[in-house]
């Protein structure tokens, strides 16, 4: 009996042990507990491989750019054949106020014809006159390798006639015309085939004319300075330089025998003048004089001749002259409807 007892006692105290265990709650043993130290090694190596996985992400999310424009069109030398082969057209941006071709597009038989119309067809019933289409590319020192320009070249065989010169560059896949001129007929129009161009001429017993210009990438002009040698009446055109719509009747009156000569040079938007020239005569003297006092008082700026030789100082080299390709040559009697 006392042995049934004793093991029923004992099976109890171990149900209360086993009750106790699975309360989730620990017994206080009176010792504090601190945390464990971290392993900091273990945390930047896994900090490190986060940061790999996050850029891995971010190069797999972002698109791939698209090409550039003009890495999607065609080369520029492929659309400059083309134009002449008649299969592309050119937009011409560029406008003359006096001479054509207006603003549009043209395809090459369209500009060639609408140039041609407008230098005219000859004088006279049986008279025919020839035209020499040709081009040429060059690449201007303002550019860089690769950025040619085609030019194309209206020559009138005739040298009492005009000639027509035209700068088309590439944009984008498109041909744009963006600067054209005449020249010809006691005019000149030297172009070098790193982009200068120096062009003048006589504009009558009174007047010589010189400009120093520069090709850009794009096929347009840009304008460095413009001179002009003057003689007594025709030095009015100074007052144009300073306003192109000056007042004829304001422009102060030089005598018949006024002997005044001047050097002007319009640059920077500046507009200088030289007087290389007084006449003898005291009296019309002082006509030049208060000539000279009247375009001061406009803002011209009188200087000496050498800051004229400073001003008209260029670098053209005569030796970089252009090689032409020849197109056709097309013959244009009189009679014809241009």
């Amino acid at each position: 009996m006392k042995k049934k007892i004793l093991m029923l006692f004992l099976s109890l105290s171990l149900s209360l042990s086993m009750l106790a265990g699975c309360s989730g709650k620990p017994e206080d043993s009176g010792e504090i507990l601190t945390p464990a130290e971290p392993d900091e090694d273990a945390e930047e190596e896994e900090i490190a491989e986060t940061e790999v996985d996050i850029e891995e992400q971010v190069i797999e999310e972002v698109p791939e750019e698209e090409p550039a424009e003009e890495e999607n069109a065609m080369p520029r030398s492929d659309a400059y054949d083309m134009f002449i082969a008649g299969e592309m057209d050119v937009e011409v941006v560029y406008e003359e106020e006096y001479t054509g071709p207006k603003q549009g597009t043209y395809s090459y038989e369209e500009l060639r014809d609408a140039v041609i119309e407008e230098l005219g067809a000859g004088w006279g019933d049986d008279l025919e006159v020839k035209y020499d289409v040709k081009y040429a590319l060059m690449t201007p020192d303002s550019g860089q390798e690769g950025d040619d320009i085609l030019v194309m070249y209206v020559e009138c065989q005739d040298p009492s006639f005009y000639s027509w010169i035209g700068f088309i560059g590439y944009n984008g896949g498109k041909l744009e015309l963006n600067y054209y001129t005449q020249f010809g007929y006691r005019s000149y129009f030297d172009l070098y085939y790193n982009g200068d161009i120096l062009s003048g001429g006589s504009g009558g017993a009174g007047a010589h004319y010189q400009d120093y210009r520069i090709v850009k990438p794009d096929a347009t002009v840009e304008t460095v300075y413009s001179s002009a040698y003057l003689y007594a009446g025709w030095c009015s055109d100074v007052f144009y330089a300073v306003d192109p719509e000056y007042d004829y009747s304001s422009i102060p009156e030089l005598d018949g025998s006024s002997e005044l000569e001047i050097t002007e040079v319009c640059k920077d938007g500046q507009v200088y003048i030289c007087v290389e020239k007084w006449s003898g005569a005291k009296a019309v003297k002082e006509q030049e004089e208060a000539y000279v006092k009247a375009l001061e008082d406009l803002g011209v700026i009188v200087v000496e001749d050498a800051d004229i030789e400073k001003l008209t100082a260029n670098t053209v080299d005569e030796s970089k002259t252009m090689t032409w390709n020849d197109i056709e040559t097309v013959t244009v009697e009189a009679s014809e409807d241009f």
